[in-house]
């Protein structure tokens, strides 16, 4: 090993020829359908492995499950696929027929780990087709668009909090959690801090998931849905936020007088009621859009000072609902 180390040469004894190939047991595999966006974990004697999975490109993807490997052997130990996450014993890599769940919520952010505690914690995404929520099923509603903490041993989820219900906005959890020491009224916490697309910043006891900072659920838009579809009544908010104030006509903006006309005219035409409308045939401003107020960037926390740093953006996008009957041919996609 030592010699290794010195020449780069890859290491003869992990996986083959010293790399793994993260296709095995899919139960689709498009070429550009799935890759690793993020850097692995390497906590608790394994590299845990997520990977991105194509938004909105086919109802039949790659799965989003979470795996990790002996870091010395590249042993296949655990898998969480979030569409069936209590089967977390290891798949034999090199049987066909164990196949892990079609499109399921992926995690293509970056994660973290504490080994005292024995977690990571994934930032999730959701299932593709991302505004379409009638494939899901009962587990991967409950995982989307969160945030999991993972045991380092087994891979059972020990706990799950929820930043969007049924998402219909491609609002992935797109940040890698802060991990820090608080001190709060109750006392030294072990928390953890992470920013959502929509604004919210939401600070978690890292041991047990409960919420330190209030999260409360408020009313949500129902309006302009296809049939088939539902829409949450309530959304968690957290008590910590950078969520920006509903647009209206004034913000729009123009170079000119009459382009300002014009996206005032744009903006009329959309469905619009705030955060969380659901998106429609008619089209949809989402606000904030799903670049998000924060994204990959993510966050830095003084402890000391109890200062948090961040870089909120504010970026709407429209979204618009296109019938497949009205498209001709396009096969099942």
């Amino acid at each position: 090993m030592p010699s290794i180390q010195k020449t780069g040469q890859r290491c003869q004894d992990f996986g083959e020829d010293g790399a793994l190939d993260l296709m095995h047991n899919m139960p689709f595999q498009q070429a550009g359908y799935y890759y690793s966006t993020s850097a692995p974990v390497v906590a608790g004697g394994v590299i845990i492995v997520a990977g991105a999975v194509n938004d909105n490109y086919d109802v039949n993807s790659p799965s989003g499950v979470i795996r990790a490997y002996d870091v010395n052997t590249g042993e296949l130990m655990w898998n969480w696929d979030s569409g069936d996450p209590d089967n977390t014993a290891p798949f034999d890599v090199n049987d066909p027929t164990q196949v892990y769940r079609t499109s399921s919520p992926n995690s293509w952010s970056t994660a973290s780990a504490d080994e005292e505690l024995g977690l990571a914690y994934f930032p999730m995404g959701n299932r593709t087709p991302d505004q379409l929520g009638s494939y899901r099923n009962a587990a991967e509603e409950k995982y989307a668009t969160s945030v999991v903490a993972l045991d380092l041993k087994t891979g059972e989820a020990r706990w799950v909090q929820q930043f969007v219900h049924h998402d219909l906005w491609d609002m992935d959890t797109p940040a890698q959690p802060t991990l820090l020491d608080l001190n709060t009224a109750d006392g030294v916490q072990p928390a953890l801090v992470i920013p959502t697309k929509q604004g919210d910043v939401y600070v978690l006891n890292r041991a047990t998931g409960e919420p330190i900072v209030p999260i409360k659920e408020r009313d949500a838009p129902q309006g302009y849905l296809i049939a088939g579809e539902h829409a949450s009544p309530t959304q968690p908010y957290s008590g910590l936020s950078f969520a920006p104030e509903k647009l209206t006509e004034k913000d729009m903006w123009g170079a000119s007088l009459i382009d300002q006309m014009m996206c005032r005219i744009e903006f009329n035409k959309l469905n619009y009621d705030g955060r969380y409308t659901p998106p429609s045939t008619n089209g949809t401003l989402v606000y904030p859009g799903n670049f998000g107020t924060f994204n990959w960037g993510g966050l830095a926390v003084d402890p000391e000072n109890g200062v948090m740093f961040g870089m909120p953006t504010y970026l709407a996008f429209t979204s618009k609902l296109i019938p497949k009957d009205t498209l001709g041919d396009v096969g099942d996609q």
